[in-house]
């Protein structure tokens, strides 16, 4: 028997009007991608620029026109800021103020925001409105009233006097964004754990805690960068160089006759890195949490 000839089946065409969508598709994800690493290189160019600096030697780094890439890459300048400054004294100073100003604003703000969301007393809602005015000030217009506060009661030139400062600067925007969030928590959970046997602050650690996490962690890791980046308070309270900030540790390697750029550019890394693995770390928590306590009404 002869094999009975098969003819392939003509391939699908697709009509022009899909075509021309699906071509307007590409063109437009193409501009979107476009417009994200456009967006994105004016940032990121000078964190890269600063990582690539610190591997230079000096020589390379003055050079004109500047060279893209270490030709001789080297870990000196790192060397040089752990063992000849006192940078490591500024970390422990910085990871102090900023642990210290994080743990008390997040205790205090979640509190504030239960209180506010659970409880009816006169001056509540004026209390949860005006909580922002606060916030509205510019940091150097609280400096003077803090520094005389600080200084008439002994704490000057000392951590906690700093941690205080940004605590007054950082817990009203948090506040307000724990009491949006707060509102989210059915209180429903809390009164089934209630008659089940929980007292109130049971309920409130058992449930409301595990359940308000997206936004306890957006407000601590917003308090700690607001001490974590300050300059303006660290440079009026603090006084002695045991007790100096990464932000006036750093800013003591520009001096009069000389610029240390390779210990600014090795200790910026330093200071960069842990926070950009941290905030990977945490990206979803944050987003969960500023978004819900901003729209929550």
């Amino acid at each position: 028997m002869r094999p009975v000839a098969t003819t392939p089946a003509p391939a699908l065409a697709l009509p022009v009007g899909w075509r021309s969508c699906l071509a307007r598709r590409r063109i437009a994800r193409v501009g979107f991608y476009g417009l994200v690493v456009g967006s994105l290189l004016p940032i990121v160019f000078p964190i890269l620029w600063m990582f690539l600096s610190a591997l230079k030697p000096l020589d390379e780094l003055v050079t004109i026109p500047p060279s893209w890439l270490p030709r001789h890459p080297t870990l000196r300048h790192f060397r040089d800021l752990l063992a000849l400054t006192n940078f490591p004294i500024y970390i422990w100073n910085s990871t102090l103020a900023a642990c210290l100003t994080a743990g008390i604003t997040v205790a205090v703000a979640t509190l504030g925001a239960y209180s506010l969301t659970r409880f009816q007393y006169r001056g509540r809602q004026i209390l949860a409105t005006f909580t922002l005015l606060a916030y509205m000030f510019p940091p150097i217009l609280l400096a003077i009233p803090l520094f005389v506060v600080i200084t008439r009661l002994g704490m000057a030139d000392s951590l906690l006097s700093l941690a205080l400062a940004h605590i007054s600067f950082a817990l009203p925007f948090c506040l307000w964004l724990m009491w949006g969030y707060m509102k989210s928590v059915p209180m429903a959970l809390e009164e089934a754990a209630m008659i089940d046997g929980a007292s109130r602050m049971g309920a409130f650690a058992w449930v409301v805690i595990p359940m308000s996490l997206p936004g306890i962690i957006a407000i601590g890791v917003l308090s700690f960068l607001v001490s974590w980046n300050d300059y303006l308070y660290a440079l009026i309270l603090l006084t002695s160089e045991g007790k100096k900030t990464l932000s006036l540790g750093v800013s003591t390697f520009i001096g009069p006759m000389a610029v240390e750029w390779g210990l600014i550019n090795a200790a910026g890394v330093v200071v960069t890195l842990p926070v950009i693995v941290f905030f990977g770390a945490v990206q979803q928590f944050l987003v969960q949490g500023f978004g819900a306590g901003a729209v929550k009404e």
